[in-house]
């Protein structure tokens, strides 16, 4: 599996709260997966800002793929996602798409606590995921391709949520998902040790984002 980074004059800056300087030299990176099936990735990112655009490379070669595509994130609302997404994509595609299913956009809370309060149903969760899969190989897709975003969870202290629900994620045969896990680079030098190890064996693959 390779790495690299591509370079874009598409200017996104209005779509985050950053000031638009930050985003003078964009770099927007993408991992190539279309060969590999049932992948569970972990990916570690140095910012916030290369997390998203990534995310948006690897769900956008997804759906050239044939697949339908999942995000989860707390980054932007999902209406400044859509708007992105539209910019990039041209808005006909994107709205076609997101009208059919073929593209989710959900929170950490939407789609990990599902009503319980700041606790991850695995149960609900684990079979969200076979049923967003079934209906989009019923559909005529190759299959499923997500990207989570966990910030939500170091924000909020629940890392032992998350390692706990990694684990039972883990143990799953999800032969038509390709799913990244994303994490920040400091969010994983705040784990203990062991937990670190623990998230490491947990993944297919584990890859840092230069």
């Amino acid at each position: 599996m390779e790495v690299w980074e591509k370079h874009s004059h598409i200017s996104i800056a209005r779509y985050f709260d950053i000031k638009p300087s930050i985003l003078k030299d964009f770099k927007l990176l993408e991992l190539k997966v279309t060969s590999l099936t049932g992948i569970h990735t972990l990916t570690i990112y140095r910012n916030q800002e290369d997390k998203f655009a990534h995310a948006l490379h690897f769900l956008k070669e997804g759906l050239e793929n044939n697949e339908s595509i999942v995000l989860i994130t707390d980054y932007l609302s999902k209406e400044k996602v859509l708007d992105v997404m539209r910019d990039l994509w041209e808005t006909d595609y994107v709205d076609t798409l997101y009208k059919d299913g073929d593209i989710t956009i959900v929170t950490t809370a939407e789609w990990y606590f599902r009503g319980h309060n700041m606790k991850i149903n695995n149960e609900k969760v684990m079979k969200c995921w076979n049923d967003v899969t079934d209906r989009a190989i019923q559909r005529g897709k190759r299959g499923l391709r997500a990207f989570g975003d966990v910030r939500l969870f170091f924000e909020y202290g629940l890392t032992d949520e998350l390692i706990s629900y990694e684990l039972e994620f883990h143990r799953k045969p999800y032969f038509s998902l390709k799913i990244i896990c994303a994490y920040l680079e400091s969010e994983i030098i705040s784990l203990p040790p062991q937990l670190s190890e623990a998230l490491q064996r947990h993944h297919k693959h584990v890859y840092l984002v230069p």
